[in-house]
């Protein structure tokens, strides 16, 4: 056990005649609650270059075709609830050709209109066959954040 664990356990056996296990108890189901929320578990990709994996852990809601500029594609709205891992990954193997953040609200991810007016990231990602792919992150009650950085770019 190391010191900071001990320090813990002191607190939460009380002192001074208050009861802390109370407090104690919350304290660590919101400790495990946060743990298990922002957990980013190790996933394996397909070797095959021709596949398209799922970019987010949740369900399908939505398969739309829709145009995009002067091409059309097809829109996948996946749902992430609290169990789910809000990780999103690429969906398919290639380099980031852009990226565009957008300012936008906060409503929880439930309501209809979250998708299209919260704050989000797109990332167009292409392929070495040609192929172009866009992958729109749209935040929950929280904001967006990408590690990701366009190729080329450091």
């Amino acid at each position: 056990m190391g010191t900071s664990c001990r320090s813990t356990v002191v607190v939460c056996s009380g002192g001074a005649g208050f009861h802390w296990d109370w407090l104690c108890a919350v304290l660590l189901v919101l400790g495990a609650f946060v743990l298990f929320f922002f957990r980013d578990p190790e996933r394996t990709s397909p070797s095959d270059p021709d596949l398209i994996v799922s970019p987010a852990d949740g369900r399908v809601m939505e398969v739309v075709d829709e145009a995009r500029g002067e091409s059309s594609g097809r829109r996948i709205s996946i749902f992430l609830s609290i169990f789910d891992v809000h990780v999103n990954r690429a969906p398919v193997a290639g380099k980031i050709a852009a990226m565009e953040y957008r300012k936008g609200r906060f409503y929880a991810a439930m309501r209809g209109r979250a998708s299209e007016e919260n704050e989000q990231n797109v990332i167009h990602v292409a392929t070495e066959r040609g192929r172009s792919f866009s992958n729109r992150s749209p935040a929950g009650s929280r904001g967006a954040y990408c590690a990701g950085r366009p190729w080329g770019i450091p």
